[in-house]
């Protein structure tokens, strides 16, 4: 379970099928998720646009949302503080209780304040709260993790540079412990990245110099257990505790497994290798029983993948964790085109490569470096070939099984928006302010298309190929002849910057999105019709027989 985009994945690895569950009405981007422990309840907090974040609780088996919770200060500190009731931001971290009851929340700057949630009882009356700092010391607040005991629901701990602090709910209230001070002469870093709690009595905490220390807590005063035995090279990011043992992730290139030693220390058995081209652990799960490890790995450029590991308890060689999604970009996708007659897409990205996806297994059939940065692409309709442009030139392609080979280059630079007609016999490359046809076959220029005093945002041939259509930043919309290379039609509205049109069969009816958050009909250089929308279109698609519109959105609808 992951998110992306504004939808929670639900990603099956043995069947390779997917699940989406999107944001709520409410909801606008996620940003914590959280799983009970018995793997019933999905815990999806989610900021709002100008209102209070919120929790979205799910039945994992339906997905049938059970509760939904808010995010405000409602208890003594707060209003001592002058902050009563004033509304998160944002939540940054969530976490169960081990029977499901409670649910633990921690809001960001600048409050950083720490809710609990009696979920389950009606209202969020049965909510508490505590503040870590205010406007003035939110810095020194910063929590990267927070989560509640696994054997004792009353107890929490919350980690962060400069922060380590336990909190107990008694009696209605939280007390508070803060253990960087208790154990300053013991642990002389202060750069606290992570913990897992062990049991009842004792938590592993994981710092910024690779130390991972077990400290027990149930004293006068707190005792750091172990350290320089369970270092690492590199700055510990994530502990996962098992029954028999406890995973340790960072930079470090692998994930290391400890297990406790008849002596009562830790040994480092094993090494998990990332997979080929990942540098970085960015998030860590293991299953109940520990003999599974997922992870989510970043490459050195910010790309992503989802992998996983089976492990085998005690001393043994190093294994290595398999993908289960592919190595995504590291940087803005700049273009994508989906094949009519082969189950594959290509997308290109500012990380200068392009990637070919096959979408019905969805995997990665390979991908292509290049010296300079792909700004946009188009799929032959039959799979076969591709037109690429790059900053320095637009180049022609012939994909292979695993390769894409360069047959032709042709001198425009930066371009930005180019497409294939229907029968795939001639392609349209954006040429700043003009439009340029080129036989597919030998890449000779064919015409060139001049009109637009601005740039050139959106290419389309209609279903017979006789007409294409062009909208730019300038406020211009054309239908152009393809044969004869003359403009037939035009629509101009210079306040408008458009960013996609297209058109019926015949060219005389075009549909257009732009910056003034309308869809517009027009024919015959008329406009026929005009729909009002709440957020701003970005792309539009017609389907096959003409009867329906296909939107892109460039924010969540609501």
């Amino acid at each position: 379970i992951y998110p992306a985009g504004s939808n929670i994945v639900f990603l099956n690895p043995e069947l390779k099928t997917q699940k989406f569950l999107p944001v709520s009405e409410r909801g606008d981007t996620i940003c914590a998720l959280a799983v009970s422990s018995d793997r019933q309840f999905l815990a999806v907090a989610e900021s709002t646009r100008g209102s209070a974040p919120i929790i979205n609780i799910y039945e994992l088996a339906t997905l049938r949302r059970r509760k939904i919770l808010t995010g405000y200060c409602d208890n003594s500190a707060a209003g001592a503080a002058g902050n009563e009731n004033e509304e998160a931001r944002d939540f940054v971290a969530l976490s169960f209780s081990a029977d499901s009851k409670y649910l633990a929340a921690m809001s960001g700057g600048p409050d950083w304040t720490l809710h609990y949630f009696a979920w389950e009882k009606v209202g969020d009356s049965q909510s508490k709260s505590s503040q870590l700092g205010d406007s003035a010391s939110s810095s020194a607040a910063a929590v990267q993790q927070m989560s509640i005991n696994p054997d004792d629901a009353s107890l929490l701990c919350c980690t962060g540079p400069r922060l380590l602090k336990m909190f107990e709910y008694l009696d209605g209230k939280f007390t508070e412990t803060d253990l960087m001070t208790k154990l300053a002469d013991k642990i002389f870093v202060a750069d606290f990245r992570c913990h897992a709690f062990l049991d009842s009595a004792h938590v592993f905490v994981g710092t910024g110099v690779g130390n991972v220390h077990l400290i027990r807590l149930h004293s006068q005063q707190p005792k750091v257990m172990s350290g320089s035995a369970t270092s690492t090279a590199m700055p510990v990011e994530y502990v996962a505790v098992t029954a028999r043992g406890f995973y340790v992730a960072g930079m470090a290139g692998y994930v290391a497994l400890f297990e406790k030693t008849s002596v009562g220390d830790w040994k480092l058995t094993r090494r998990i290798l990332l997979p080929d081209g990942c540098e970085k652990v960015s998030a860590m799960s293991v299953s109940l029983g520990g003999d599974w490890v997922i992870i989510s790995a970043e490459g050195s450029g910010g790309g992503g993948t989802i992998a996983r590991a089976a492990v085998t308890w005690g001393e043994g060689d190093d294994v290595s964790f398999s993908s289960v999604t592919p190595l995504n970009h590291t940087q803005t996708i700049t273009g994508l085109s989906v094949c009519p007659r082969r189950p594959i897409a290509v997308t290109t990205s500012l990380d200068r490569t392009i990637k070919v996806w096959n979408y019905v297994t969805a995997t990665l059939e390979f991908f292509k470096s290049f010296a300079e940065e792909a700004l946009s692409v188009a799929l032959h309709p039959s799979g076969l070939y591709a037109v690429v442009g790059f900053s320095d030139k637009l180049r022609v392609m012939t994909l292979l099984m695993d390769d894409a080979r360069v047959t032709k280059e042709i001198s425009i630079r930066g371009c930005r928006e180019v497409c294939f007609s229907n029968g795939g016999q001639i392609f349209a490359a954006a040429n700043n302010t003009s439009i340029q046809l080129f036989n597919t076959w030998t890449a000779e220029p064919l015409a060139t298309l001049k009109g637009h005093n601005g740039r050139v945002r959106s290419l389309y041939f209609t279903a017979t190929d006789a007409h294409l259509v062009s909208a730019g930043v300038d406020g211009a919309i054309y239908v152009w002849n393809v044969r004869e290379g003359k403009r037939e039609s035009e629509y101009i509205q210079k306040s408008v910057m458009w960013h996609c049109a297209i058109g019926n069969p015949d060219g005389k009816t075009v549909w257009a999105v732009g910056n003034d958050k309308t869809l517009k009909e027009v024919s015959d250089s008329m406009l026929i019709k005009e729909l009002e929308c709440n957020t701003t279109l970005t792309q539009l698609v017609l389907s096959h027989t003409g009867r329906m519109l296909f939107a892109g959105l460039s924010s969540h609808y609501s």
